[in-house]
């Protein structure tokens, strides 16, 4: 189970929950069946969509779900004025920081496996906001090369 960014060339993003990554994203491009009504709406306007980062380690699906909703709820407390990446990678900071995802949450302490990011794309911004830290591991990944920092 994943929890994902995207990012289209129009510099819009969207979060999303998935179980299967590289068939979601096709999805969202429209090269085959499925995909959110408003990212295909994007893709009909000739824009398209690249996966940022992505968030594994969940211990179920609904674990998935609570990360992906609080995700999208914190993006939208943030100041219009950031770049919209921006905007969602500090949410995601904020939320990797938090005890839980949600109050009904099983805190990640109680995961047994840590939330791992995955970044593939704007791996400069990320960095900022996705820094190494002791108690939260993580994975860059680039060109399928995965590095752990």
């Amino acid at each position: 189970m994943f929890v994902y960014l995207l990012e289209c060339t129009d510099n819009s993003t969207y979060v999303g929950a998935t179980v299967d990554v590289d068939r979601r994203l096709r999805q969202h491009n429209k090269e085959i069946k499925g995909g959110a009504h408003a990212t295909g709406i994007k893709v009909a306007a000739g824009k398209s969509w690249k996966r940022v980062c992505y968030v594994s380690g969940f211990p179920d699906w609904p674990s998935a779900l609570q990360f992906e909703w609080r995700w999208k709820q914190l993006s939208r407390k943030l100041p219009q004025q950031m770049f919209p990446v921006e905007r969602r990678l500090s949410a995601l900071q904020t939320l990797l920081y938090l005890e839980k995802p949600t109050t009904k949450a099983v805190a990640y302490s109680e995961w047994e496996n840590k939330p791992v990011v995955h970044i593939e794309e704007n791996i400069e911004i990320c960095a900022i906001y996705i820094q190494d830290d002791p108690g939260f591991p993580y994975c860059i990944v680039k060109n399928d090369n995965a590095l752990t920092v």
